[in-house]
């Protein structure tokens, strides 16, 4: 716990001394997205059965964000009864700190099943991404990123370290569509145990601007049909045979509205 206060003060003196934060305005995106099944974080699966995942995101002043993420296997109607189970709240700041360099830094508690319960599992992680957007055209941009995550259990002393390194590709083709793209090779370890392990993280998705063009509301910034969204990890060594996942995929489709 000590660890996690030092870490918000952290974040809250950087915001509070870098040049390049200045207030913004409130903002909120709502997304939404059916897959056919869970695919694990760190390989395998967690559900092998369809998911729900919807995601909410609070733009505040200062390059702050809060953001609410919660996972629901379709398997039942219970809202905490298997691993596809889950409720992520972030706190965050993101933006510029050079022209050519962006940072994203968060703390994160994730309420995994059983939920409202920190026997299920319940964990905190705080993190740091740094990224170097390139622009490769008009509104065509790829984005080399290093992300290192820490990954402290609420009950137990398995603590872990995660590091991923890609990129991002982000391609708006005129006012129809934008190709989002996330490729990443991704390193693990639980610190008692000392198991490790790498794989490749790729997540794909189409987006769709028809809606946005016949929804006429000032508010509303832009709505994107989200057909197909894929997700897939590919293992590539883990320390423990007996751990050893298979390559697995997942697709659906999902909504996103930004206000």
């Amino acid at each position: 716990m000590n660890r996690t206060i030092i870490f918000v003060a952290a974040l809250a003196a950087f915001v509070l001394v870098s040049p390049a934060v200045h207030a913004g305005d409130f903002g909120v995106s709502v997304s939404t997205q059916t897959l056919s099944e869970d695919v694990s974080y760190f390989g395998g699966l967690t559900l092998d059965k369809p998911v729900q995942e919807t995601d909410i995101c609070i733009s505040l002043p200062w390059g702050f964000y809060l953001d609410f993420w919660h996972s629901m296997g379709l398997n039942d109607d219970d809202l905490s009864s298997d691993p596809g189970d889950e409720i992520d709240v972030t706190l965050g700041w993101a933006g510029k700190v050079k022209e050519w360099l962006s940072l994203d830094v968060s703390i994160t508690y994730a309420d995994c099943a059983e939920l409202l319960n920190k026997e299920g599992g319940d964990y905190i992680s705080p993190s740091v991404e740094a990224g170097v957007p390139l622009k490769l055209a008009e509104d065509h941009y790829i984005e080399p990123f290093v992300l290192l995550e820490l990954v402290f259990p609420v009950s137990g002393s398995d603590a872990g370290i995660v590091v991923t390194g890609g990129a991002k590709h982000t391609w708006e083709i005129g006012s129809t569509a934008v190709i989002c793209q996330k490729l990443g090779l991704r390193y693990y370890q639980v610190q008692n145990s000392q198991e490790y392990g790498c794989l490749v993280d790729y997540r794909f998705s189409l987006g769709w601007k028809i809606l946005h063009q016949l929804i006429k509301w000032e508010p509303l910034e832009h709505v994107t049909i989200n057909l197909p969204n894929v997700k897939a990890i590919l293992p590539l060594y883990n320390q423990h045979e007996a751990n050893d996942k298979d390559p697995e995929a997942a697709i659906g489709a999902g909504l996103t509205i930004v206000f």
